[in-house]
């Protein structure tokens, strides 16, 4: 009887838990949401963190990223020991350029206004080296009148 149970019991939990888990497998960021640096809020940095950012790197564009992101004080946020963040990188070529993105997408649960925050970092491909551009961010705000979009403007 325990066995027929425990059977029943499988069947009606097991579809719950499959469905749970792919609503929190968070799909890819669409490549045209990443495109326009204008969309997004620049981030600055000052003192040896400039020096730091600014040296060419000639890793894969995901690796430069993991190392620039800590500059604006997100490290732990990106890389592969992450949980929570997602880090994903895009690359746009147009006659003679390369640009790289690499996007940290993080949501945010200690904050009652904001729900997400998203680091766009920008790179050009010169030789076989990543030269960093600038860094932007943008908000998913948690309440308001938008809470679907992603907005450079700060949260309500």
């Amino acid at each position: 009887m325990n066995r027929y149970l425990l059977i029943f019991l499988l069947t009606i939990f097991f579809p719950v838990t499959s469905v749970a888990q792919s609503r929190s497998t968070p799909k890819p960021t669409n490549r045209s949401a990443v495109l326009n640096p204008q969309e997004f809020q620049f981030l600055s940095i000052n003192g040896r963190a400039v020096a730091a950012a600014t040296k060419p790197c000639n890793l894969s564009l995901i690796e430069c990223g993991n190392k620039r992101i800590g500059l604006y004080g997100y490290s732990g946020f990106g890389g592969p020991d992450s949980n929570n963040p997602r880090t994903e990188t895009f690359i746009f070529k147009r006659k003679n350029q390369t640009t790289g993105i690499y996007l940290l997408t993080r949501r945010v649960n200690e904050d009652d206004s904001v729900a997400g925050e998203r680091v766009r970092l920008s790179f050009i491909r010169k030789g076989n080296r990543w030269h960093f551009l600038e860094a932007r961010r943008q908000f998913q705000c948690a309440r308001g009148q938008n809470t679907i979009d992603w907005t450079k403007k700060l949260c309500p």
